[in-house]
């Protein structure tokens, strides 16, 4: 946030602030496309579910900020802070509602791990 406001009299500072956001969201489509294998089959029709979501989310943002921003231009963190929310709920939604015990299965163990058994 101190990037947005500190960045509107320092243009390096949105470059470098867009960098190192870059990075670290870098790493959360992994991390939801592991979550999502946990804990269900990813089969083509879910993997196309969700890259079309996050496509269609990330086209219509621009439509919703443009016409506010120049007059509002907090308007964005805003709307970051919703999305925030609604990625909350909706993560909370599917781990309560995936939440079952995992089986391992026994062939990608290592080795003699279960030579005792």
């Amino acid at each position: 946030m101190a990037v947005l406001y500190y960045g509107s009299h320092i243009l390096a500072l949105i470059w470098i602030g867009n960098i190192i956001l870059g990075f670290g969201f870098s790493a959360m489509y992994p991390a939801i496309i592991a979550l999502t294998a946990k804990h269900c089959k990813l089969t083509d029709t879910v993997s196309t579910v969700m890259v079309f979501s996050n496509g269609t989310v990330s086209a219509i943002t621009p439509f919703i900020l443009g016409p506010i921003i120049e007059n509002y231009s907090y308007v964005f963190i805003e709307l970051e802070i919703v999305y925030l929310i609604i990625s909350t709920f909706v993560f909370l939604v599917i781990i309560t509602v995936t939440n079952k015990p995992v089986t391992h299965n026994r062939a990608l163990q290592s080795p003699g791990a279960y030579d005792n058994a």
